[in-house]
């Protein structure tokens, strides 16, 4: 497991320059990097060992209501049917540290779940 991570941090350092570009988008870093991440810790990203969506672990595009509104967190991540958290992806030239709309986005998001 540690060395297919090690796999993972090294191919974004190596193409950095690629990956850190406005044309690299959130839905690249989705697929190359934070499904496989989820896949070698052991989660069932696409549902491959259920027989129901219902007892799926990990819920694409998940439902939270939040001030009344139905929002759609980029992952729900649940045990037993029980959601454990949200993750919310965003395209690696982001500085999340600064923009403020994705800072205010993830506290929605962490409060509501």
């Amino acid at each position: 497991m540690t060395d297919n991570i090690k796999e993972l941090v090294e191919r974004f350092q190596n193409r950095l320059n690629e990956f850190c570009s406005n044309q690299y988008k959130e839905v690249h870093m989705r697929q190359e990097f934070i499904d496989r991440f989820f896949e070698i810790l052991g989660w069932d990203m696409y549902g491959d060992r259920v027989t129901s969506f219902i007892n799926r672990e990990v819920i694409l595009e998940d439902k939270v209501q939040i001030e009344g509104k139905t929002k759609a967190p980029d992952y729900g991540f649940y045990i037993n049917t029980k959601r454990q958290f949200f993750l919310e992806a965003k395209r690696a030239s982001l500085d999340i540290f600064s923009d403020k709309e994705s800072a205010f986005q993830l506290r929605r998001y962490g409060w509501s779940a």
